[in-house]
């Protein structure tokens, strides 16, 4: 899991997520997480149905729901 390399701070009174590695910002979490993922940890994640490889967890789901839209996914 990635939450090790995320931490918050506040700016200018909004709560704001970045990435411990190379100080990448965003205003969800989600998002830090999906950079984390995309761009600091070696991931390759098979798509369940046809085995393609995608590097992050959001890319195995929207890969999914675009290329086996008849199938249910989790």
């Amino acid at each position: 899991m990635v939450q090790h390399k995320l931490y918050f701070s506040y700016e200018l009174g909004q709560k704001i997520w970045n990435c411990a590695d190379c100080g990448y910002k965003q205003k969800l979490r989600k998002d830090v997480q999906k950079h984390i993922e995309r761009r600091h940890l070696e991931i390759h994640l098979p798509c369940p149905v046809c085995q393609s490889t995608l590097s992050s967890r959001i890319e195995v789901r929207t890969h999914s729901r675009q290329e086996h839209p008849g199938i249910q996914h989790q």
